[in-house]
């Protein structure tokens, strides 16, 4: 018995399924294409951990180099501290002697990141708030020329000293001049030695190359020899 009121209802049933039907597919269709953008994501992800990973390795060498090599405490700083302290220890001492004062030996070594002075003479071992302002004086010196020679591979020909005798009394000057002198004639260390100073009455009757004066009129600077 066929009934056309049946038919029509399971005709809407039947065409409700297959509007759901097709939109099921539409949406199993949007979540492959989601699945496969998240799957090239994931890919993505992949290569940029690889990235990290490998820029990781790269940065661990990185700090390796950096503690090893620039670090202040590192191997390699260290080790270079205590060789430019030895060889500025055995320059300076062999200036020292050339200065006649009865200093034989200076020793530079480095303690909890302080560097130490230590002076030596024919009694032994001479604490350096002993010694006099000329002493003093020659062990600064002797130094400073070790230092320049170090840094300048004996390469460095002149030597300009600042206001040497700024703070010392007129003994002391007169001593500073003769430690100088005597030192560039006969250890013969420097082509030429620069000095700045106030004090150029010191030097008048020293033998000495040449004498230049600054003076400022108005602004501008005027040197003349002496």
């Amino acid at each position: 018995h066929y009934d056309e009121g049946e038919y029509m209802a399971l005709r809407k049933e039947m065409d409700e399924i297959n509007d759901q039907i097709i939109m099921m597919r539409g949406r199993v269709e949007a979540l492959n294409a989601k699945i496969d953008e998240l799957k090239k994501q994931e890919e993505q992800l992949e290569a940029v951990k690889a990235t990290v990973e490998q820029a990781k390795k790269y940065l661990a060498v990185y700090e390796r180099i950096r503690n090893d090599l620039f670090n202040r405490d590192g191997p390699l700083a260290t080790s270079l501290r205590s060789w430019a302290l030895k060889e500025i220890s055995y320059y300076a001492s062999e200036y020292i002697r050339s200065f006649g004062i009865g200093i034989s030996e200076i020793k530079l070594s480095e303690k909890r990141r302080d560097v130490s002075i230590e002076c030596y003479s024919g009694s032994g071992i001479m604490e350096i708030g002993s010694l006099s302002g000329g002493e003093s004086i020659a062990v600064a010196l002797a130094i400073g020329f070790a230092m320049a020679k170090l840094m300048g591979m004996g390469l460095v020909d002149f030597i300009i000293l600042d206001e040497p005798t700024i703070y010392l009394d007129e003994e002391r000057k007169r001593s500073l001049v003769n430690i100088i002198l005597n030192f560039n004639a006969g250890y013969g260390a420097l082509k030429q030695m620069v000095i700045i100073t106030h004090d150029r009455e010191i030097f008048e009757n020293s033998a000495v190359d040449a004498i230049f004066q600054f003076e400022k009129y108005n602004g501008v600077t005027s040197v003349q020899k002496v």
